[in-house]
């Protein structure tokens, strides 16, 4: 999967792909409601802002797969790691198969999933 770098939140990018549906789907129903009276120009017009908005989807679609986590949700990854050692990774991930964890460190599970869990890396700390 391709992957882009982003500096906007999760719930930015959930924002602006919410937006350009609301967008695309109001050119669609303008179109089916007015298709009998439109020039066959203006309803070509439409269906390419038709088009770059269904492409406009797909990139934040991409951007929001290619999501950071928050600070609280590093800071909870730093704080398992911290306490499980070097094998925090897996033991974390074997948390996450059999439904032991809750609340940030869950919600990370969730967003993000195991396969992220696999790539991901602990920030370095400052010395």
């Amino acid at each position: 999967m391709k992957r882009i770098k982003t500096d906007r939140t999760r719930d930015e990018i959930k924002t602006a792909i919410n937006a350009t549906i609301d967008e695309r789907n109001a050119v669609l129903a303008s179109l089916n409601l007015r298709a009998d009276d439109w020039s066959k120009a203006r309803i070509d017009s439409h269906e390419t802002r038709i088009r770059i908005l269904n492409r406009r989807i797909e990139r934040l679609k991409l951007e929001w797969e290619s999501g950071k986590p928050s600070a609280e949700q590093i800071a909870a990854l730093v704080k398992y790691a911290q306490g499980n050692g070097r094998s925090w990774k897996s033991k974390l991930n074997n948390d996450w198969m059999y439904a032991r964890t809750q609340g940030t460190l869950q919600g990370i599970r969730n967003e993000f999933g195991p396969s992220w869990l696999a790539k991901f890396k602990l920030p370095k700390e400052d010395k």
